[in-house]
């Protein structure tokens, strides 16, 4: 539907794009190489992220954004290399450079600067995997 949409806008808007969030796909129950492949041709950014879905009672349940890493999480190293092996299989990384970017949000008790140095360092084994 989303690809759909961007199509009909592209046709009045060439500018227009999408972002792709790897925690909303998570979400929405989306297959990362059929989502990429569908909205290749719109996607202008990219954001890896987590979600917590089986534990209504978390704090991070739904579109919160936890770490990669937290036990309840649905996303780590394994669907981080299949997103950014994704991305490399429709050609996000080729040509004009496009943003990447984390939407993490700490927890409570969390430090912000652990989370971000956890992080590049997962995004580092992540991309030497995918």
């Amino acid at each position: 539907e989303v690809a759909e949409f961007a199509q009909r806008i592209c046709k009045t808007h060439p500018s227009f794009g999408l972002l792709v969030d790897q925690a909303h796909m998570t979400l929405l129950e989306e297959k990362t190489e059929h989502c990429l492949g569908v909205l290749k041709e719109f996607l202008v950014h990219a954001h890896l992220g987590n979600c917590v879905m089986k534990h209504p009672e978390h704090e991070a349940y739904g579109d919160n954004h936890p770490r990669f890493g937290i036990p309840e999480g649905e996303n780590g190293l394994e669907e981080l290399v299949e997103f950014l092996a994704g991305l490399n299989g429709i050609g996000y990384f080729e040509g004009p450079k496009k943003p990447l970017s984390f939407e993490l949000k700490p927890c409570s008790g969390e430090s912000t600067e652990e989370i971000i140095i956890e992080s590049a360092g997962l995004l580092d084994t992540a991309w030497s995997q995918a």
